[in-house]
């Protein structure tokens, strides 16, 4: 994974493995990345109903132009 941590310099925070997601929740992680809120949705679908779920699909731009303003952001300062 890969982010600005939570102390000056990290390049790298949280975890993921299968089906696994390790993140500090204070920030804007799911309004930032709608593929991981799909994913996590979906997941939870599933396995309740034991289907393959298939969800609409969503006009994520403005979220998708949300995050690359960020992360542009980020890198400018860093």
């Amino acid at each position: 994974m890969f982010g600005n941590g939570n102390k000056f310099g990290d390049t790298e925070e949280g975890f993921f493995k299968e089906n696994i997601i390790a993140t500090y929740l204070h920030g804007p992680l799911l309004s930032k990345n709608p593929e991981l809120t799909d994913y996590i949705i979906k997941y939870c679908l599933d396995r309740k109903y034991n289907d393959n779920i298939v969800l609409e699909p969503l006009d994520d731009n403005f979220e998708n132009l949300c995050r690359k303003q960020l992360l542009e952001r980020f890198l400018k300062n860093s």
